[in-house]
């Protein structure tokens, strides 16, 4: 009688419950991973590099346009000595200070006679490069707080913005399109002696002070898109 041998299978060799598709699925997921963090960081650098060159490129037209309005005269001795200002930048910022120049009497909201005169002047030098920037107005008042009676503002705050609003419309009958300007009212700013520096000595009193805050600051800054 032939002996039957029993044949032994080891179970253990057997994967029935596909243990190895597990693990193929988890290195697939991990190349995947992988792949995806390589090109997002690659196009964190591109966007990156790219903003960096337009920064770049925005600060050297500003820095261009400062000197140009520099070298214009606009703020040199040969117009009215109230007409000096002051022109400087501020990062990608060209920011332009009228510091001898009262925009407007106490409490008001319409450009005196001088403002526009300074105003003027200015849109002379900036009109050349309407197209590729774009201005933001800045409104000051005094510290003088704001009497409530026949008045159609608030406070001070409020007083700003309508004085920012009535700068965007002289320059908007010049030829400045609105979509180029951007509006704020900064509030109160509270000057020292020592900002009269730019009025001539005989006008140099202590009302002075008052008088020059309720001025106004103009922002240039490059259109996003150049």
């Amino acid at each position: 009688m032939r002996n039957r041998r029993s044949r032994v299978t080891s179970h253990s060799e057997i994967d029935s419950e596909g243990s190895w598709a597990i693990s193929y699925g988890d290195m697939v997921t991990l190349l995947l991973t992988f792949f995806i963090i390589f090109f997002a960081a690659d196009k964190f650098k591109m966007q990156k590099a790219l903003k960096l060159d337009l920064m770049e490129k925005q600060t050297k037209q500003t820095q261009a346009l400062a000197d140009q309005m520099q070298k214009s005269g606009l703020f040199e001795a040969k117009f009215d000595q109230e007409l000096k200002g002051r022109v400087f930048l501020a990062g990608q910022k060209l920011l332009v200070e009228f510091s001898g120049v009262s925009f407007f009497q106490s409490g008001e909201t319409d450009l005196n006679s001088k403002a526009k005169k300074a105003l003027s002047e200015f849109y002379r030098v900036y009109s050349p490069h309407l197209g590729h920037y774009s201005l933001g107005i800045r409104a000051y008042t005094d510290p003088r707080k704001v009497i409530q009676k026949e008045r159609r503002f608030k406070d001070n705050l409020e007083l700003s913005a309508l004085r920012s609003i009535s700068v965007m419309r002289h320059f908007q009958n010049l030829g400045i399109p609105l979509e180029n300007m951007r509006l704020s009212g900064y509030g109160e700013l509270i000057l020292k002696a020592k900002d009269l520096e730019f009025l001539p000595a005989a006008e140099r009193k202590p009302s002075a002070v008052n008088d020059l805050a309720r001025t106004v600051t103009i922002v240039i800054e490059p259109k996003g898109d150049l």
